[in-house]
C-alpha cells in the first residue's frame, strides 16, 4: 500500500489541495487492495488522481462527476477492482442497476479474492432477482471470509425465499455456531424454525438471541408472534407487554393485545390500549372504531354512539362504521335510527348484501312488512342463491300472516338452492309450528343428511320428540350429537336434560338442568325445566324457587302460577 508520504508528493506535483490529498489519502488508505495480494498490480498514480477527485465529488453529492472521474480512473488503471466496484457504487446510486451488476460481476473476474466485490454483486444480483448467481456469490464470500456475518444471513434468505429452508437453517446452523454472539443469525434461524413448526427450537433460539441483546425489538416481538402461532396465549401476551415497554408505538402489537382483552370481555384493559395508540396516532379512524364497537360489546351505548358518530363527522361515506352506528340504535331501540343508516348505506353500496338483509329485519320489527319483503325480494333478485334471504321472507309473511306466501318463500329457495340445510331446517320449525309434525320431522331429517353438523337441527328434532314423550332413545342421541358440536350451549344442555327427565333419568336429568342454568343464566323456560326435574327428584323447596324465579321474568304464566299453587297445597 502506498504511504501517506508519497501521496502528499503527488498532489503536489498535481497541484491539489492537502484538504484534498488528506480525505482521499484517508480513503484510500482504507480501501486500495493490498499490493502485495496475488494477482494485484502496482499503483498508477493519475488512476488515483482521479479516483481522489471522485472522493471529493462524493461528498460534495455530485454524482455524475464521480463516475466521470472513476471512469477516467479506470481507463489509467483498468485491472483495478477496486475502482470497478467503487464505480458500481456510483452507478447503482444514479439508478443503473443492471449496469453496476455488470461492474461487480467485472470486478470479481479481475480479483477472484475480493469479498467486497462479491458482496456487492450478491446484492445487485438479489435486487435483479438473478436469485442463482446471488447465492453463489455469498457462498464465495463465506468461503473467503468466514467470519463475514451479512453474507451468512444473506444467504440463508435467499435460500429461504427459494424454499430451500433446510439448506438455510444449515447455513444459519454454522453461522451461529462459529459466532454464538450472532443475535441476528439466532433470531434468523428461529423464524425458520417457526416457519416449519418447529416451535420449541424456535423458542430456545430467541431466547439465546434475547440473552446476547436483550432488548432486541424483532426477536421479543416474533416471540410473542411464535407463542401466538403455538397456542400460548398466555405467553404470546406477556412478551407481547415487554415489546411495548421496548416500543411503545407499535401499533400492531396493542392492537393484538386489544384483541385479548376482548376474547377475555375485559373491555376497559382493551380501551386502555386503543387509547394509548390514539394518543399517538390521533388520526387512526381503525383504531376509533375498535373503540366503538368495544363500548357497544360493554353496552355503552352512548358512549358507542359518539364514538362513531364523530368518525362519521370527518368520514360521512365510512359505510363501515355507518352499519355498525346502525347496530347500536338497533341496541337502544332506536329502530328509525336504525333504518336511516342502513338506508345511508345502501345508497353508496346498493350490493351490500348483509346491510340489505339487516334493514329487512329492522323493518319487520317495526312492523312495515311491504318495506321488509321488498328488501328481502331484492337480494333474491341480486343473487338468487341466498338462501338467508327466502328464510327471511317466510318469517316476514309469517308474521304479517300470510302462510301460505310463507311455506311458498321456503320451497322456492329450495328450487333455487337445493338440498340447503338451513332452508330444510326452517321449513321443518314452520311446519311444526303448523302441528304438521310427520313433514316437520321429514324437513329436519333431510337438514341432518344436507348438513350433518347442523347442531340446531339435531337439536330441534330431539327436543321435539323429548317434548312428545315419543322416540325418547333417539332424542337423546340427537341432543348428544347437538351438545358433542356445541357443548357450551346452554339450551342444548337443556334439551338433554329435558330429554333425560321424560326418560326417567331424574339424576343426570338434574345434572344437565343444573347446567343449563349455570350456561345460560334466568332463562324462563330452563328455570321451568329445572323445577320440574327437582320435584321429580323430591326436592320440593328448590323446585318453588326455581318455579318463582321463571315467574318473575314471565309474571303472566299461568302454568307456573299453578305449580307453584299445586305444591302449596301438599305441603302441610
Amino acid at each position: 500500500m502506498m504511504a501517506t508520504g508519497q501521496f502528499s508528493r503527488l498532489a503536489r506535483i498535481l497541484g491539489l489541495t492537502l484538504l484534498v490529498l488528506a480525505e482521499a489519502a484517508c480513503g484510500l488508505a482504507r480501501s486500495i487492495p493490498d499490493e502485495n495480494a496475488p494477482a494485484r498490480h502496482d499503483v498508477n498514480h493519475l488512476a488515483y488522481y482521479h479516483y481522489m477527485l471522485s472522493v471529493r465529488d462524493l461528498r460534495d453529492g455530485k454524482l455524475p462527476e464521480a463516475e466521470k472521474n472513476l471512469r477516467e480512473a479506470i481507463a489509467k488503471d483498468p485491472r483495478s477492482a477496486f475502482l470497478n466496484v467503487e464505480l458500481a457504487a456510483v452507478v447503482s446510486r444514479l439508478g443503473r442497476t443492471e449496469e453496476a451488476f455488470q461492474l461487480a460481476r467485472k470486478a470479481v473476474q479481475l480479483d477472484p479474492t475480493m469479498v467486497e466485490a462479491y458482496l456487492f454483486l450478491g446484492d445487485l444480483a438479489a435486487a435483479l432477482r438473478q436469485k442463482d448467481e446471488a447465492i453463489s456469490a455469498f457462498r464465495k464470500v463465506v468461503e473467503l471470509d468466514p467470519d463475514r456475518e451479512e453474507a451468512y444471513l444473506q444467504l440463508a434468505n435467499l435460500l429461504a425465499d427459494a424454499g430451500k429452508t433446510a439448506e438455510a437453517q444449515e447455513v444459519l446452523g454454522r453461522l451461529v455456531a462459529r459466532r454464538p454472539g450472532s443475535f441476528l443469525g439466532l433470531y434468523q434461524l428461529a423464524r425458520l424454525q417457526g416457519e416449519a413448526k418447529a416451535f420449541e427450537a424456535a423458542e430456545a433460539s430467541l431466547k439465546k438471541a434475547l440473552v446476547i441483546n436483550p432488548e432486541f425489538v424483532a426477536a421479543v416481538k416474533y416471540l410473542g408472534i411464535l407463542y401466538d402461532h403455538w397456542g400460548r396465549a398466555d405467553d404470546a401476551e406477556r412478551s407481547y407487554r415487554d415489546l411495548i415497554r421496548l416500543n411503545p408505538h407499535d401499533t400492531e402489537i396493542r392492537l393484538r393485545l386489544g384483541e385479548f382483552s376482548v376474547q377475555r370481555r375485559e373491555w376497559e384493559q382493551a380501551l386502555e390500549q386503543y387509547r394509548a395508540l390514539l394518543s399517538f396516532e390521533p388520526a387512526n379512524v381503525a383504531v376509533k372504531t375498535k373503540i366503538g364497537i368495544v363500548q357497544l360489546q360493554q353496552g355503552a351505548f352512548d358512549a358507542s354512539a359518539r364514538t362513531l358518530t364523530e368518525i362519521l363527522d370527518k368520514e360521512p361515506g365510512n359505510t363501515r362504521v355507518r352499519s355498525i352506528l346502525a347496530l347500536v340504535y338497533e341496541e337502544q331501540g332506536n329502530l328509525d335510527g336504525a333504518v336511516k343508516e342502513l338506508r345511508a348505506v345502501l345508497d353508496m353500496e346498493p350490493d351490500a348484501r348483509d346491510d340489505r338483509l339487516r334493514l329487512g329485519i329492522v323493518y319487520r320489527k317495526l312492523k312495515r312488512f311491504p318495506e321488509a319483503i321488498g328488501e328481502f325480494e331484492k337480494i333474491a333478485e341480486l343473487a338468487p342463491k341466498t338462501p338467508e334471504a327466502y328464510i327471511q321472507l317466510s318469517l316476514t309473511h309469517e308474521e304479517a300472516g300470510d302462510l301460505e306466501a310463507a311455506d311458498h318463500d321456503l320451497r322456492r329457495g329450495l328450487e333455487q338452492v337445493p338440498g340447503n340445510s338451513d332452508l330444510y331446517f326452517q321449513r321443518g320449525v314452520f311446519l311444526d309450528k303448523r302441528k304438521d309434525t310427520e313433514k316437520a320431522i321429514a324437513a329436519f331429517r333431510e337438514s341432518i343428511k344436507a348438513d350433518p353438523k347442523n347442531a340446531n337441527a339435531y337439536n330441534y328434532l330431539g327436543y321435539l320428540f323429548a317434548d312428545r314423550a315419543t322416540n325418547l332413545d333417539e332424542a337423546v342421541s340427537l341432543i348428544q350429537k347437538a351438545v358433542a358440536i356445541e357443548p357450551g350451549n346452554g339450551f342444548f344442555v337443556d334439551s338433554l336434560g329435558w330429554a333425560y327427565f321424560q326418560k326417567g333419568m331424574i339424576p343426570e336429568a338434574l345434572a344437565q338442568m343444573e347446567r343449563a342454568v349455570s350456561l345460560v343464566g334466568d332463562d324462563p323456560v330452563i328455570l321451568e325445566h329445572l323445577g320440574d326435574v327437582r320435584l321429580k327428584a323430591g326436592k320440593t323447596e328448590l323446585a318453588t324457587e326455581a318455579w318463582r324465579k321463571a315467574l318473575a321474568i314471565t309474571p303472566d304464566s299461568a302454568v307456573l302460577k299453578q305449580k307453584i299453587l299445586d305444591v302449596q297445597k301438599t305441603v302441610p
